[in-house]
């Protein structure tokens, strides 16, 4: 964005601004359309690019959106927003213990977000690890416990580790 003219400029900021508000709102394929523009403009705009990673990773276009967000991750590897979509992409490509290194990795820039933490919550119930996906919901539930988010995985991780532990009495030795 740096060599472009001060009016594209400005119009960047205002279709980035439009995209977000579009992502907030779940007005998904609008926001995947301007982030495109954004970057038909500004190809390195990292903005844009994490924008339409995500807008693709809620219409779970997977792949797409794994290769939009390397190109962010790229452009900016240490952010930790970045960091935690592609891994939460990695993983819903299959990619679980890569994508789940890749989420700790933004946890440790960001402990106190409850999205990464339900986010690891489910990766770890997704193998079976109904402990460890209780103490990432449990510790989302503390930090935010009136979230939506926070409420419904803490009780799907609670369920899941009861139910296992139930299981597991069941089996005979």
């Amino acid at each position: 964005m740096k060599n472009l003219p001060s009016d594209k400029k400005e119009k960047i900021k205002q279709l980035l601004r439009t995209a977000e508000a579009c992502l907030i709102h779940n007005q998904v394929d609008k926001a995947e359309a301007i982030s495109r523009q954004v970057i038909a403009i500004d190809h390195d705009n990292v903005e844009a690019l994490y924008f339409l990673g995500e807008a693709l990773c809620k219409l779970r276009k997977f792949q797409e959106s794994l290769k939009v967000l390397k190109q962010a991750n790229k452009l900016s590897p240490h952010h930790p927003r970045i960091t935690h979509l592609v891994g939460w992409v990695m993983f819903m490509n299959g990619y679980i213990n890569l994508g789940r290194d890749y989420i700790q990795k933004s946890l440790k820039a960001l402990p106190y977000d409850v999205q990464i933490l339900c986010d690891l919550a489910v990766i770890e119930m997704s193998q079976d690890k109904g402990k460890e996906a209780k103490e990432y919901a449990l510790k989302a539930l503390e930090i935010d416990p009136t979230n939506p988010l926070t409420q419904e995985v803490f009780q799907k991780a609670l369920s899941f580790d009861n139910a296992r532990t139930r299981s597991k009495k069941k089996m005979p030795n």
